[in-house]
């Protein structure tokens, strides 16, 4: 009806509702065109444009939102907005790089730095980099060494926050954990009442896990399930069920421990070694609750390995053999998504949206599973 209205009537209004319509169908590349028909009859106001980057680059939609930052590139924006399009691309550019990749980001990261400087109005590229270094390049004592000195600068407390944050992850990749958690408290303190505070109340159980300490991990991830954002409730959530589940009987906590280690190499990006450690776990568990979560976390490893078939395998032992577990949704929507997405099998993909629609209507993937399973059936808005 709007394309027919549009077509009738040049107004922007008819745009700006199937700009709106087309972000609802996650359909970001068309509402892309629609915003590029907005930005070139008005003014050139490219607030909307950027805001739909975000969103795109959020919903995972990276070729969509590469191309928008393109776009806005090639506009010639006022400096502040160049540095934040250049600094998104290449945020995107990190989250899809291969090994072969680095040197040419590093050049990039460099380029940026003799074009803007390193002064408090990069702070966020700043950051970008030490995490670069960290994760990607494997040296953390010299992102660890540039954070510090970032943080030795006049900062207003969100950007000390922030700056924090990323100095705690890298102290946890580099399993200092008892510096981190003391900057993840400093975060709590600095922003009070903000996510990213509820975020660092997280991370502190979150690394409380890694080091085994279970009790005083569960104990803050209770308080989160509670009073945080859905997404951080939602994971405080799972991890805190992940911990119960495998304390009550397990005394030792041996399984718990080999799970937890394996996490953290996924965090390391050591996913090959995670992999190994969860075929020990499986192996050494086989039956016991933990096995559930060790299959769920190896499939989305194997996946991040692009091993479309084993983690096809992987789920559907989980509904095979744990189709009652709180995991079974999670596993249903993960197949579909790879059916879907990775292994051109559409009607297979169809199917395991259609399970999540009718055997899990309380699952948070179930408005995703719903919008995906009428486009597989062609229902979806031209």
């Amino acid at each position: 009806m709007l394309v027919q209205r549009l077509q009738k009537n040049q107004n922007l209004i008819f745009n700006e509702m199937l700009a709106w319509l087309y972000v609802q169908q996650k359909e970001y590349d068309k509402a892309f065109a629609q915003e590029k028909a907005i930005f070139r009859r008005n003014n050139g106001d490219i607030q909307r444009i950027i805001q739909l980057t975000f969103t795109a680059k959020a919903e995972g939609d990276l070729e969509t939102a590469k191309d928008i930052v393109e776009f806005i590139i090639g506009e010639n924006p006022p400096p502040n907005i160049l540095l934040q399009a250049n600094q998104l691309l290449l945020d995107m550019k990190v989250a899809t790089s291969t090994k072969s990749d680095y040197s040419g980001i590093q050049r990039d990261f460099q380029k940026l730095f003799e074009q803007f400087g390193r002064g408090r109005e990069t702070l966020g590229l700043q950051v970008d980099y030490a995490n670069f270094l960290a994760f990607q390049l494997e040296q953390p004592e010299n992102a660890i060494r540039d954070l510090r000195n970032l943080s030795d600068q006049t900062l207003s407390n969100f950007e000390q926050a922030r700056v924090k944050m990323a100095l705690a992850d890298i102290l946890v990749l580099d399993e200092k954990y008892n510096q981190a958690l003391i900057f993840y408290s400093q975060i709590q303190n600095l922003v009070k009442n903000d996510e990213m505070s509820q975020s660092a109340r997280f991370k502190v159980a979150k690394t409380s896990y890694y080091k085994g300490d279970f009790e005083w991990a569960k104990s803050q991830l209770d308080i989160l399930k509670a009073s945080a954002t859905q997404l951080i409730a939602n994971d405080a959530m799972e991890l805190s069920l992940l911990i119960r589940d495998n304390t009550l009987e397990d005394s030792a906590q041996a399984a718990l421990k080999k799970y937890a280690r394996a996490d953290l190499l996924a965090f390391q990006n050591k996913n090959k070694e995670a992999i190994i450690l969860l075929d020990e776990l499986l192996n050494e568990y086989k039956g016991d609750k933990i096995e559930d979560d060790a299959l769920l976390k190896q499939a989305e490893l194997y996946e991040e390995e692009e091993n479309w078939n084993n983690a096809e395998a992987n789920y559907l032992k989980i509904l095979q053999f744990y189709n009652k577990s709180i995991l079974a949704d999670n596993a249903t929507y993960n197949l579909a998504q790879l059916y879907n997405n990775r292994m051109n099998e559409p009607d297979k993909a169809r199917d395991f949206y259609e399970k999540i629609i009718f055997n899990f209507p309380d699952s948070i993937y179930f408005v995703d599973a719903r919008r995906n399973f009428r486009q597989l059936r062609g229902d979806e808005i031209e």
